[in-house]
């Protein structure tokens, strides 16, 4: 990045390293509650499986688009001004969306929702990539957001019978309003390369666990997308599914936890194998499930272990970086990945049931494992 940085700011304050953890759980909130609210299109709002598919989906697409956005202008543009944009599409978008019930109409709102939530979630992808011990610091951010996501995967299934598609709208509205007190502990630019030394910027490596992470994290997205409908296909009832994964999240709360207190003590590639190792044998419960033990089962592993690898595949790529470059890029691997997993789950969706879905996600594991591996072996300072 160009020498604008804040040579008086620290990114490593505990105050700046909250903020930088809420704000990205308000940019995902979405996500988390992307299958409960999949059910609301289809069981309120009397959308096809496919439709709320890609209305889902292109939501994710606008995120990824403000990836670009970011790119774009991020050795440019105040960071505090990119993430005030954010809260004022997010706040303007959902507020928006409260009222439309039409699928044409909010395809394009959905569309501004998630370029809104993008920014927000790029600014604090690159701004905890500059603290001095992002291991821990990405597992801190992971813990947040699931946090809020099993908040709210508890609390919406009592206040969707009543209040619809505004319930997680108007959640999301009022989390982003409070990121406001927060703005100023941000960065207002970030550092250049010579202010990172030790760290060697090797383009085809990064873009290479850029692709590993695209492959892996997408896989799960699209499981994950329609994890409340397999639940519901089965015969568990919709309070039931909602609470069991709200109990999931919090799972994954302590497997980022884990993470955060692991930091790189045992290095990265071994942390990932056994999380993706988890993740296929929790995938494997969904399928010829017949009970509702199968998929507690099933979503307590998925999400433990999801959210326990996310932390060292962050941290694998801010290892790489110098510039905040490989940052950005990975600000557009996450949305990116966000809207292609889902969409194929919906593509490849079909009158036999949701094989075809588990199996993007269990595919997108060995391949995903493979990449990172030689990514983190050969990066020499990431064991």
């Amino acid at each position: 990045m160009q020498d604008k940085s804040d040579s008086s700011f620290e990114p490593d304050r505990p105050l700046s390293i909250f903020a930088y953890a809420y704000t990205s759980a308000v940019g995902i909130a979405i996500l988390l509650f992307g299958p409960i609210i999949i059910g609301v299109y289809i069981e309120v709002e009397g959308m096809t499986e496919m439709q709320a598919g890609y209305l889902f989906s292109l939501e994710m697409a606008g995120y990824a688009f403000s990836s670009a956005i970011v790119f774009a202008i991020i050795t440019r543009v105040n960071w505090r001004y990119i993430l005030l944009a954010g809260v004022f599409i997010a706040v303007l978008s959902n507020i928006t969306s409260i009222y439309l019930h039409d699928y044409d109409e909010l395809l394009k709102i959905r569309f501004l929702a998630g370029l809104g939530a993008g920014l927000l979630m790029n600014i604090t992808i690159v701004s905890i990539g500059l603290t001095s011990n992002f291991d821990r610091n990405y597992g801190f951010w992971v813990v947040m957001q699931l946090t809020v996501g099993a908040a709210g995967l508890y609390l919406l299934p009592g206040l969707i019978p009543g209040y619809g598609l505004a319930a997680p709208f108007l959640i999301v509205t009022i989390l982003a309003l409070l990121i406001l007190p927060l703005v100023n502990s941000f960065q207002r630019y970030g550092r250049t390369a010579g202010d990172t030394p030790g760290k060697t910027n090797r383009l085809f490596l990064g873009l290479t666990g850029l692709l590993g992470i695209f492959i892996y994290y997408g896989g799960q997205a699209a499981v994950w997308a329609y994890f409340e409908r397999m639940g519901t296909d089965v015969g568990i009832d919709p309070d039931s599914v909602g609470s069991i994964l709200s109990a999931s999240l919090v799972l994954g709360i302590f497997g980022a936890a884990l993470a955060t207190w692991l930091g790189d003590r045992r290095g990265r590639r071994l942390p990932i194998a056994a999380s993706m190792i988890c993740s296929a044998i929790g995938i494997s419960f969904l399928w010829g499930m017949q009970s509702v033990y199968p998929y507690i089962i099933a979503a307590f592993l998925f999400n433990a272990a999801w959210y326990f690898c996310l932390p060292f595949l962050s941290a694998i790529i801010a290892n790489i970086d110098t510039n905040g470059r490989l940052l950005v890029g990975l600000s557009v691997v996450f949305p990116s990945s966000l809207a292609a997993g889902p969409a194929l789950a919906t593509y490849v969706l079909n009158d036999a049931g949701y094989s075809p879905v588990l199996w993007i996600g269990m595919l997108s594991l060995p391949t995903g494992l493979i990449i990172m591996w030689k990514v983190a072996g050969r990066n020499s300072t990431c064991p």
